[in-house]
């Protein structure tokens, strides 16, 4: 049973029909655990099978994520930040490591974490941005403006308290609170190509856009 589950994070089992959940969660004595549990599909039963309890040191986990056999985690109390701790599937080995820490250069809270290509992606509920974080640690933008507050679309867009995000392939759907709205991140290039191949639709049907939309939109975070 859970007491206070905050965060979930899932990875593929070992048999055909089996999955592998890495849950948050806070215990009635206030501690934070992450609980292992592997889930089997037999016929319309779902079995469970508890097989690792963990506690770490961090508390107010918002978001778990796999990348590069690590189990992330992302802290949005003063104390936080993002945190890691070695996978050897399907349990968790290791200490648990701090990867950046809220209040500092790098991040002032942290709050949805997620994978993006070869890198982590992050929302800054503080800052309002949305930025990717490197193996290395270094950070680059990806959405919003440091320290600036609003709703604005486009290459120069706005964020106000960004918290939960996800990812589909290279799209980033994104959880704006202080807005109350829902916000899509599309990399420059996808977005040239379509347009571009729009256009090239229009001059069939004898219509244009490239008199109404720039295509020379640059990427702002490599």
């Amino acid at each position: 049973d859970f007491y206070q589950p905050q965060a979930i994070a899932a990875a593929k089992g070992t048999g055909p029909k089996q999955c592998i959940l890495y849950v948050a969660n806070t215990k009635d004595d206030g501690q934070t655990v992450i609980v292992v549990l592997q889930i089997d599909v037999k016929g319309v039963l779902l079995i469970e099978t508890r097989l690792q309890e963990v506690h770490v040191p961090v508390g107010s986990l918002s978001s778990l994520c796999i990348y590069n056999n690590f189990l992330h985690m992302a802290s949005y109390s003063d104390d936080g930040g993002i945190f890691k701790v070695q996978l050897e599937s399907p349990k968790l080995s290791g200490p648990v490591v701090n990867v950046v820490t809220n209040g500092s250069n790098t991040i002032s809270k942290v709050h949805g974490l997620a994978v993006y290509g070869d890198d982590l992606v992050f929302t800054d509920s503080d800052r309002n941005v949305v930025c990717k974080l490197h193996e290395d640690g270094s950070t680059c933008l990806i959405a919003g403006e440091y320290d600036k507050s609003g709703y604005r679309d486009g290459k120069s867009g706005l964020l106000a308290q960004p918290l939960a995000l996800c990812v589909d392939s290279e799209t980033i759907y994104l959880v704006d609170t202080a807005t109350a709205s829902l916000r899509i991140i599309v990399p420059s290039h996808a977005m040239i190509q379509f347009l571009s191949n729009l256009d090239k639709l229009g001059q069939v049907y004898s219509f244009s856009l490239s008199e109404k939309i720039d295509l020379t939109t640059a990427e702002a975070c490599a």
